[in-house]
C-alpha cells in the first residue's frame, strides 16, 4: 500500500545557516512547524558562534514557553545537506531509555512462567520509552 506520508515520523527542529548581510552577521535559524499558519511556526535565531545546537535548544525553549509543553532535543542532529542545514529530533521527555526497557522486558520474561498479565506489563514498559501502543479494537 502506497502513501503520500511517512508511516512514522519524529517531530524535529530544523536549523539552517544564514550568511551575513549588510545589517547583521552570520547566524543559525531554527524552526519548529506544527501545522499551517504562523501561529504554528516557532522561529529563533542565534549568532553563528553559538552554533546549531544552541539554536535547536533555543527554538525548543520557545516552543515550550508558547505551547506549555515539555519538549527537549531527543537525539543527535541529522545533516540535511552536508553542513548548513540540520534536523534535530525533539519531543516529550521519555520515562526510560530503549535499553532500559529491553533489559526490563528480558528480566521479566526470564524470571517466571508467562501469563497474559506479562503482555500488559511489557506494553507499559514500551510506553515508558515514549512509544504509542494502540489498544486492540
Amino acid at each position: 500500500m502506497s502513501s503520500n506520508s511517512p508511516t512514522a515520523y519524529v517531530p524535529s527542529a530544523v536549523v539552517a545557516y544564514q550568511g551575513p548581510t549588510d545589517r547583521r552577521g552570520s547566524r543559525w535559524v531554527a524552526t519548529i512547524t506544527r501545522g499551517q499558519g504562523s501561529v504554528n511556526r516557532f522561529r529563533v535565531a542565534v549568532p553563528y558562534e553559538q552554533g546549531p545546537d544552541a539554536a535547536a535548544a533555543a527554538v525548543v525553549a520557545r516552543f515550550n514557553e508558547c505551547m506549555g509543553a515539555e519538549w527537549r532535543v531527543t537525539g543527535p542532529a541529522l545533516s540535511l545537506d552536508g553542513g548548513t542545514r540540520y534536523a534535530y529530533p525533539c519531543g516529550v521527555q521519555v520515562g526510560i531509555t530503549d535499553e532500559q526497557a529491553l533489559d526490563a522486558v528480558a528480566a521479566l520474561l526470564s524470571a517466571e512462567q508467562w501469563s497474559s498479565d506479562h503482555l500488559c506489563t511489557v506494553a507499559d514498559m514500551v510506553r515508558e520509552t515514549g512509544r504509542t501502543i494502540n489498544e486492540p479494537a
